[in-house]
């Protein structure tokens, strides 16, 4: 027989792990660069532009081959991703050739990639000695006129010495570079869990449903039931574990449903697997959001997007909120595909609304300049403070503050704790900025945060470090 209370404390575990994490991706981009690999896929056949410009990269394919997630790069390049995309300040290469990704730039090269788009990439490899990066790119096409004599044999030698093809030196390499990052990447101030402790607390808990499948019926003390806790966590194999023991995918007891929590958290494949398993894309139960809403408040389109292909029609009275707070990169695409939904009277309504001339504000030329000395006497002090962000913002995302929080040695963390020591708030700042308010916390506007970007300039060694 399986154990609830051992179940109930590997989700517990579980859930307040995922509350220390970024929430799942929002967009392609997003997915590329983590590694998520279902979650592109399912982007892609969501119908995600697949040379999306968002937060700094060039395309999801430069996302993912700067951080080295091979079977990321194998899909998109698969699915027909540039291997030399525009308007980017780094060319495709540029950060996998640095970072010594040797199985990504193999591939990219292999591709079609063009290497000679590379030399002064290769030439700097060679000055820094890393010549497992130099004999990839001479075996994918490299001119070796761009070597000296001098470090022809140097290569030579280190090619003779470690055999950089062999697997057993891509092995050792690899587990170089997991230590190295694991010890100078910034982190979340909100510690999550390790990789492994997570992976056991789902495992324990995957054991404790398979002695006892009844268990995935069952609910924590204050009803919330196993399967919505589950969603909340972001474990997908768990939650598909529930699905197939017979948990109730509509399960909401007084809390939100599993559909509005993936929705809510932009979680492409669980709300898949919940709406495979038979859950009402238009049950909007008491205390919960439709899913509809929840998906346009988290700013995911592919979420919108599958909920209205399986069936959703939300009402009215859920259509209007989820127009007006729509959030994210994608928030205009999010509000048109809802707009549509609208009877031809709330169309017509919307219409004079948008029609009518609206106040334009005076000019305020002295704007960024008051930002930029409001927040002069912080210097460059971003390394070490812990930032949180709450609110509605016109020109940030919370993926896009925390990149750029953690890229200049700072932290993030996705609420206000004793820890924190710089909220940034926009619009409809709710509770988060109250409780900084109470704690002394430093609050800036979204134009403040913009200037002190601007005060402490991304280096080349910000990169690396924190790309790994």
């Amino acid at each position: 027989m399986g154990h609830p209370a051992r179940l109930i404390a590997a989700l517990s575990a579980l859930a307040a792990d995922a509350a220390a994490r970024p929430l799942p991706s929002v967009n392609l981009t997003e997915a590329a660069v983590r590694g998520d690999l279902d979650a592109v896929r399912a982007f892609l056949d969501g119908g995600a532009a697949i040379e999306q410009r968002t937060i700094g990269f060039a395309s999801p394919l430069a996302a993912a081959a700067s951080r080295g997630h091979l079977e990321v790069v194998e899909l998109l390049v698969a699915r027909g991703a540039s291997l030399d995309p525009e308007g980017s300040a780094f060319p495709l290469l540029a950060f996998p050739i640095a970072n010594r990704k040797l199985d990504v730039v193999e591939r990219l090269l292999k591709a079609g990639a063009p290497v000679a788009k590379y030399r002064s990439h290769f030439r700097l490899a060679a000055k820094e000695g890393q010549w497992d990066m130099v004999d990839a790119m001479l075996a994918s096409g490299a001119d070796p006129g761009w070597l000296s004599d001098a470090e022809r044999t140097q290569l030579d030698s280190f090619v003779a010495r470690e055999r950089p093809r062999s697997p057993e030196y891509r092995a050792r390499l690899r587990e170089e570079q997991a230590r190295k990052l694991d010890q100078a990447r910034v982190r979340s101030a909100a510690r999550p869990l390790g990789e492994a402790e997570r992976a056991g607390h789902e495992a324990a808990a995957i054991a404790e449903i398979e002695r006892d499948p009844s268990l995935a019926r069952a609910a924590t003390t204050n009803g919330t039931p196993l399967l919505a806790l589950a969603v909340s966590s972001g474990a997908r194999e768990l939650v598909r574990k529930l699905l197939a023991a017979g948990a109730d995918p509509n399960a909401a007891a007084a809390g939100e449903t599993p559909l509005a929590r993936a929705a809510g958290r932009s979680d492409v494949v669980l709300l898949t697997a919940l709406l495979d398993a038979g859950a009402d894309p238009d049950l909007a139960a008491s205390g919960s959001p439709h899913p509809v809403v929840a998906a346009s408040l988290a700013g995911s389109v592919a979420c919108l997007d599958l909920l209205l292909a399986r069936g959703a029609r939300p009402r009215a009275r859920d259509l209007e909120p989820a127009i007006e707070r729509a959030g994210g990169p994608d928030a205009k695409r999010i509000v048109a595909r809802l707009e549509a939904l609208q009877t031809p009277a709330a169309q017509r309504k919307r219409a004079q609304l948008a029609a009518s001339p609206a106040p334009v504000p005076a000019p305020d030329p002295a704007g960024a300049a008051a930002a930029a000395e409001e927040v002069k006497d912080m210097g460059n002090d971003i390394a070490g403070q812990v930032f949180a962000a709450t609110g509605s913002f016109e020109n940030l995302t919370q993926t896009g503050i925390q990149m750029s929080v953690e890229i200049r040695g700072g932290f993030y963390a996705s609420s206000v704790t004793k820890k924190t020591t710089v909220l940034i708030a926009g619009a409809k700042a709710g509770a988060k900025l109250e409780k900084a308010k109470a704690q002394g916390v430093r609050i800036l506007t979204e134009a403040q945060f913009h200037a002190l970007l601007e005060q402490v300039p991304i280096t080349e060694e910000m990169r690396r470090r924190y790309l790994g």
